[in-house]
């Protein structure tokens, strides 16, 4: 559910997924949706036209739009689109950057952009190539604080944001819409650095996992174990899908059966291309990005860095087997 309604917007570098993207090819700063239209505070008033201390907030381009419910000026400061986006450029100011994607769901309510930095390289698993974001957004409609974050996932619809908001990762930073809250933007802008040595550290671990060769037999207990889990009685579901992690160690995009490197791509090709095979795409995205794939391929790269981890799994998927 991507809920980009009549009144909203996604520009973006590419086509999304949903195939509602306004493609640009030079999206700037100055020339995005975003600047086509600001957020007004408007007083509410009761039927003697006395203000009853709250405001809603409407849209400059179109006098019927009306973003979320009703909120005390006192508490509640919204971020304006100038400010976000300021906010953006100001924190990677002087790093050769590109926006991917940028626009609003929710009715205006949500606003978003995406930014891919040359500094965080793009790398391949499983014949898969991974392109890290710098992900920033603001609620207008009260769902939501200022959050920034890195993650795999380019915002281009709701399901989208809401997955980059939740990420619980050293590398994300949210702040609530505070009277203060702007002259706490400075702090956002360590998020570069961060996200730059996040990215370098999975390499290194994608680099050691290709310096431990693994056996064809100790890869198939391997795979048993990681996919029985808990139980020692497996489907015939389960057994296929086994067979198929097993047959991508060894015959995947870039593999040849030969390390552990071989098995993580294996997982993350299955988890990433067929796991939700024949569904809609917008199911196969998210769960491959944001569901039970992702968490599948997030445990296969935990579990293949740690020793004593392998070697239970191993030995679990020896017994399933026997």
């Amino acid at each position: 559910m991507h809920k980009i309604e009549n009144t909203d917007k996604q520009q973006g570098s590419a086509m999304a997924w949903h195939g509602l993207t306004e493609v640009k090819e030079n999206l700037g700063f100055d020339d995005n949706f975003l600047r086509e239209w600001e957020i007004t505070e408007r007083p509410l008033y009761d039927e003697s036209s006395n203000p009853v201390g709250y405001s809603i907030l409407g849209c400059t381009d179109d006098s019927q739009i009306r973003i979320g419910k009703p909120y005390n000026p006192e508490t509640y400061k919204p971020i304006t689109n100038e400010q976000f986006l300021d906010l953006v450029y100001d924190c990677i100011s002087g790093t050769d950057h590109q926006i991917e994607s940028i626009g609003s769901v929710r009715g205006r309510g949500r606003v978003f952009c995406s930014i891919k930095l040359n500094g965080l390289d793009d790398y391949n698993a499983g014949g898969r190539e991974f392109k890290p974001y710098l992900n920033f957004g603001n609620g207008h409609d009260k769902s939501s604080v200022l959050w920034v974050n890195t993650s795999n996932v380019c915002t281009v619809c709701d399901n989208t944001f809401r997955f980059n908001l939740q990420e619980k990762s050293k590398e994300s930073y949210k702040l609530r819409h505070t009277k203060n809250a702007i002259h706490k933007f400075p702090e956002i802008a360590r998020l570069i650095d961060q996200a730059i040595g996040v990215q370098a550290e999975f390499q290194i671990a994608f680099n050691k996992l290709a310096m431990i060769d693994v056996k064809p037999e100790t890869a198939k207990k391997w795979i048993t174990g990681f996919e029985a889990e808990t139980v020692t009685e497996i489907s015939s579901q389960k057994k296929n899908r086994i067979d198929r992690i097993d047959d991508l160690f060894v015959n995947g995009k870039g593999n040849n059966g030969m390390d552990r490197s071989d098995l993580l791509s294996a997982v993350t090709d299955y988890y990433t291309h067929e796991f939700v095979k024949g569904r809609g795409i917008g199911n196969r995205i998210y769960q491959s990005e944001m569901g039970r794939g992702a968490d599948r391929k997030s445990d296969a790269l935990t579990n293949l860095l740690d020793q004593g981890k392998f070697e239970e799994t191993v030995a679990f998927g020896n017994m399933v087997m026997n």
